[in-house]
């Protein structure tokens, strides 16, 4: 037992020489008992810890009951993963403390590499979407001005032509008849720039969402 425990520290000694937490890329320490397995996330530079977990951890207590002392080690990886990210910490380096990598020691590793790795899955899809969403948005805007051009040239000369119908209509040139039809081709052309101009807003506020702005509805 006395040469284990001498080997683990020259172990842990010799890791140490190697491996410091910072700021940008602090230090995940392991420890273990016969019963328990803690985690904690150190930045060495300060000397403050950052995050931990452990088997006894309130948000675990519940779900330790069954199961063996790997599984309960794989929820302590998780957990202190989840703890890192909710505080903007992206990357660690992983300190096994002088114990050898595997049984418990692996598993909390590898359940918080795991839970970053999904972690960062969803990043990246969320940024793909993003992207998605801003293309819709431009090629949408591209859309509606390149229609607004014809829309607004196509008001004008409805507008032209009702104003025309008017004029004959005074002088006994044009009947109701006719003076209603251009009126009514006018409300229409005037009725199709007022829906593009709100197309156009509603791809702005879509262009907005897209590059991480809120918007509410007044």
């Amino acid at each position: 037992m006395a040469m284990r425990l001498v080997g683990r520290e020259r172990r842990k000694l010799r890791i140490r020489k190697r491996i410091s937490g910072t700021s940008t890329q602090p230090r995940m320490s392991v420890f273990r008992t016969a019963k328990h397995i803690y985690a904690q996330v150190i930045d060495d530079s300060t000397g403050r810890t950052l995050a931990h977990a452990s088997t006894l951890s309130k948000d675990l207590a519940s779900s330790l009951d069954d199961g063996t002392k790997t599984d309960a080690a794989k929820k302590v990886g998780a957990l202190i993963a989840r703890i890192c990210l909710a505080r903007n910490i992206d990357r660690v380096v992983f300190d096994r403390n002088g114990y050898l990598y595997h049984g418990r020691v692996s598993a909390l590793a590898d359940a918080a590499r795991a839970q970053y790795a999904a972690a960062e899955a969803a990043y990246r899809g969320k940024v793909r979407n993003a992207v998605r969403e801003v293309e819709e948005a431009m090629v949408r805007l591209a859309s509606v001005a390149e229609r607004m051009k014809d829309t607004l040239a196509a008001a004008a000369g409805y507008r032209e032509s009702l104003e025309g119908a008017r004029t004959r209509q005074r002088a006994g040139l044009a009947s109701l008849i006719e003076l209603e039809e251009a009126r009514r081709l006018d409300i229409g052309a005037r009725s199709a720039v007022t829906a593009l101009a709100h197309e156009r807003v509603q791809a702005w506020i879509a262009l907005y969402r897209a590059v991480g702005g809120g918007w509410s509805a007044p």
